[in-house]
């Protein structure tokens, strides 16, 4: 048989144009697997309700192949002429496929050359549609043919293959890739209704730990878990918000904020690029954005058709004021807590504090730094340019993040490592690419690498007996990193900065001699 994919020929040669970011566009296969298993137990197909589904995604960079397998029913033939035809909009849009475009826009955005193999349960055939887009935009084709061959009549399965790539993911996009797709999918593996691997790695969501602190409000200081977990909103029109929200026992720069789901499905909000509207979370570095969590579900809301965005219809400003008000809360206020929580640092006014830093950061460079300086003034100046990159060394991925902003026109892509390793001579190493190019978008960018070492003296000497100056020796760090990556850019050769840097920090802030020891 043969399917018409008239008339969209045209159309699917654009698709490759598509804003999207691989991880949606990967979701997009996943989406039609959740929706396979989903529709059948909604039909109340009861021998098949016990199916978890497994959805398998392969980046094969030898072949520069990507597949993505599932388990589930497959594609019934009567859904053939619409599953391959872009824009046709499926009879049902209760689901996860509602606009009859995810799979074809999503891979024809990926690839050039695609193909489809499924399998339906209890019939013995699997079928395979392929899609070469140069050459149906070439011969103006109107109809692909649909081969078939011998399965087994228990198989259910479907496979996408994408050849011919537009977008392969590069290793620091592969390890977002993970991230996300972990995030986007959470109330499903929570559940127990799909798993999710990736490269053979069985991906599992890292929940997030609440706080459980006494309320700042409350002189009796009792143990209180910062976490309302019942939230509801009416706005009208047959519009409704449901969730949670909560404060993180640890903050995060980067990883704190709201998702917000519909149908289950993550979309708005994974991993760290969570939905913090400032009318509730402030500014990038108050305490609230740094702790304050939650996952909403949205009813009666549109989504964008890539499924990356809320249609809020009017409806945000009205979400928002109501949910702050829950969160000001006497009983639990969130936001209170929030901002006014610090862990707990020995009682002394503030003056006295900063008086016996001054007097001991004195103390420190009277004792140790004249052989530094000493040192120094008999080294050759290196007046060399930050370099483009940095060597390669082993990494701890929990230790990697990862931001994408754009300033001054331009994309910057910043990765922030820490490292572990007691062998690293540094405390900070930087490296920028004022010539980088994006590996999704192919736009150029600057590239920034920035490397602080939690092994190294100066970090071991200061962290604090619990680590809790970790944020301010990372915002140093950060500072020193981002003011000479800026150097570089208005053509400043600073690399000697960093060099003299490390050699203080080693040299003049880490080392406690035996003298002075307990």
């Amino acid at each position: 048989m043969e399917i018409d994919i008239r008339p969209e020929v045209n159309m699917l040669g654009v698709l490759k144009h598509l804003n999207y970011k691989p991880w949606f566009a990967l979701a997009e296969f996943v989406d039609n697997s959740l929706a396979s298993v989903l529709s059948a137990r909604s039909r109340g197909m009861h021998d098949k309700n016990d199916l978890k589904l497994v959805v398998r995604i392969k980046i094969d960079s030898a072949r520069q192949t990507i597949t993505v397998t599932d388990n589930a029913y497959g594609i019934e033939l009567d859904d053939f002429p619409r599953a391959f035809k872009a824009a046709e909009i499926p009879p049902d849009r209760s689901g996860l496929s509602e606009f009859g475009m995810g799979m074809k826009s999503a891979a024809s955005w990926f690839a050039g050359k695609w193909s489809v193999r499924t399998s339906v349960m209890g019939e013995p055939i699997q079928r395979t549609v392929s899609f070469d887009l140069e050459e149906i935009m070439a011969d103006r084709t109107e109809n692909l043919p649909v081969m078939e061959a011998l399965a087994s009549a228990s198989s259910h399965f479907t496979v996408i293959t994408l050849e011919k790539l537009n977008h392969f993911p590069q290793k620091r996009t592969v390890s977002k890739i993970k991230e996300h797709l972990t995030s986007m999918y959470r109330k499903f593996l929570r559940s127990g209704v799909m798993e999710l691997w990736f490269n053979d790695e069985h991906l599992q969501f890292k929940e997030v730990e609440v706080l459980v602190a006494p309320s700042i409000f409350d002189s009796e200081e009792r143990s209180v878990r910062w976490l309302h977990n019942s939230i509801s909103i009416d706005l009208g029109g047959g519009k409704k918000v449901t969730g949670f929200a909560g404060l993180r026992s640890i903050g995060s720069t980067s990883e704190a904020g709201f998702s917000l789901f519909r149908r289950g499905r993550l979309i708005v909000g994974s991993y760290d690029e969570t939905y913090r509207p400032t009318e509730i979370f402030g500014r990038s570095n108050s305490y609230v954005y740094q702790r304050l969590f939650g996952e909403f579900d949205l009813h009666g809301f549109d989504v964008s058709h890539t499924k990356d965005g809320i249609q809020w219809a009017g409806y945000e400003e009205l979400f928002l004021d109501k949910l702050k008000e829950i969160l000001q809360k006497k009983d639990l206020n969130l936001l209170g807590q929030a901002a006014g929580f610090r862990t707990k640092s020995p009682k002394r006014s503030e003056q006295e504090t900063i008086a016996n830093a001054t007097k001991e950061v004195a103390g420190i460079m009277k004792g140790r730094l004249e052989s530094v300086l000493d040192a120094s003034s008999r080294e050759p100046l290196d007046e060399s340019y930050l370099p483009s990159m940095l060597p390669d060394i082993p990494l701890v991925e929990d230790l990697i993040r990862r931001l994408v902003i754009r300033a001054d026109g331009r994309l910057w892509q910043i990765t922030l490592t820490l490292v572990m390793d007691d062998a690293q001579s540094d405390w900070l190493e930087v490296g920028t690419d004022l010539d980088g190019v994006d590996p999704v978008t192919g736009e150029s960018c600057v590239d920034m690498e920035v490397r602080i070492s939690f092994a190294h003296p100066f970090s071991r000497e200061y962290i604090g007996a619990d680590g809790e100056n970790s944020l301010a020796l990372l915002v140093f760090g950060c500072s020193v990193a981002i003011a000479l990556s800026l150097g570089k850019k208005a053509g400043a050769r600073s690399q000697f900065v960093l060099e003299y840097l490390n050699a203080v920090l080693r040299g003049t802030f880490s080392v406690t001699p035996v003298s002075e020891r307990p």
